[in-house]
């Protein structure tokens, strides 16, 4: 299924950030993040249904939590987003949409 924004529209592939609710407070996120959310719940459904293998799962998310973040720093604090999405300058949208990420 596709992400959804906080207003149930599907996001995929918009450039344009969403708000999304967690627990009354609202989030600006690139559409990245609902897709992360959404590998990491079917990641965890798994682990749930099939109690065997929740170490191993548990690991894999904690990884690609930690993927997530370390490249997110390295496009925008590092700059890296400006060749590799061809943004011609790093605004400060940019840098907070990364924190809030």
């Amino acid at each position: 299924t596709t992400p959804r924004a906080a207003d149930g529209e599907r996001r995929r592939g918009s450039r344009e950030p969403t708000d999304v609710v967690v627990d009354g407070s609202r989030f600006k996120v690139v559409w990245s993040v609902l897709l992360l959310v959404e590998i990491v719940m079917a990641y965890l459904e798994i682990a749930f249904i099939l109690s065997a293998v929740t170490p191993d799962v548990i690991k894999v998310v904690v990884d690609a939590l930690r993927l997530f973040d370390s490249r997110t720093r390295q496009l925008v604090l590092g700059a890296q987003a400006m060749q590799s999405a061809r943004i011609k300058k790093m605004s400060a949208r940019h840098l907070a949409l990364a924190s809030q990420s």
